[in-house]
């Protein structure tokens, strides 16, 4: 009479060892890239740093100071010209040498306009400022996905804001999900501009929110826009800088076709945040105002 009960209890016993032994670990919301992320940005710099002893034999440096002293100043020059490359080198291409002012229509290519601005016009009285904003999604073909915004506001003084939010979600096993915001926000100035191409840099602070925790640190931005010929759209923007522990790099480049205001575009992005990685593929939509 007692067998039956006692045979089902084994049998449902049996059965939950096995699943115990089939079933993968349940993984917890916070596991995987974007709490490695999370981690590195927290970590504190000393944890992270790598100190190096080397012994030098001070033998081997008697006579070398005035050799030193004889390229010194050269190579500081070049050094100089590299690091500044990125700026001076735009503004011999356009011919750019801050004497010009550059106005605004509502959205490249209105009109007759060649591009994005209109160079010392006077007459047709165009607006001393612009704005654009965005939305795209992004994604690495596998658990990582990226929706974001940005908004960038011109004016003819060539000083700017230039202000991007990004969500990223991270899928895991049995339908769980991580998620938390990246972002920036920087003064940019247009140290460069024609008809057809603008190139801005600027300073800023980087962020990162998610329930738990808010991180902060500073950032360097630079960015340029291309308009060839109609409805072609070509910009490209990178970030680098720090956030909390962490050094960031992020970089995107995207090609758009614009109808009148509004611009459908595609591209790349890559995000790089200690051991963080992101490669995704971009689609969104740009509004010029």
């Amino acid at each position: 009479m007692h067998c039956l009960p006692l045979r089902r209890a084994a049998m449902l016993g049996m059965f939950s060892a096995l699943a115990v032994l089939l079933l993968p670990p349940a993984t917890t919301a916070q596991e995987g890239q974007l709490q490695e992320l999370r981690e590195d940005v927290d970590a504190p710099r000393a944890s992270k740093s790598h100190e190096r002893h080397h012994d030098y034999d001070d033998d081997s440096y008697d006579g070398q100071d005035d050799d030193d002293d004889d390229w010194q100043l050269p190579g500081l020059w070049l050094l100089g010209a590299v690091v500044t490359a990125p700026v001076w080198v735009p503004r011999a291409i356009l011919s750019d040498d801050n004497s010009i002012d550059g106005f605004f229509p509502r959205f490249p290519y209105e009109n007759d306009a060649p591009g994005y601005m209109m160079i010392d016009d006077w007459t047709s009285k165009p607006r001393r400022w612009s704005g654009r904003v965005r939305s795209d999604y992004a994604t690495d073909f596998d658990d990582l996905s990226r929706v974001g915004g940005h908004l960038l506001l011109s004016t003819t003084s060539r000083f700017g804001l230039d202000v991007e939010m990004d969500h990223f979600e991270e899928r895991h096993f049995g339908r769980r999900y991580d998620d938390l915001w990246l972002g920036d926000a920087n003064v940019v100035y247009r140290f460069a501009q024609s008809e057809r191409m603008q190139w801005r840099a600027g300073v800023g602070m980087n962020w990162l929110a998610d329930p738990n925790d808010s991180d902060f640190g500073v950032n360097f931005t630079y960015g340029v826009d291309v308009f060839p010929v109609r409805p072609w759209v070509l910009s490209s923007a990178l970030d680098w800088g720090t956030l909390g522990s962490a050094e960031l790099f992020h970089f995107r480049t995207t090609v758009g076709i614009l109808f009148r205001g509004i611009e459908a575009y595609t591209g790349y992005e890559y995000y790089d945040v200690d051991r963080f990685h992101f490669n995704g593929l971009i689609g969104g939509v740009r509004i010029w105002f």
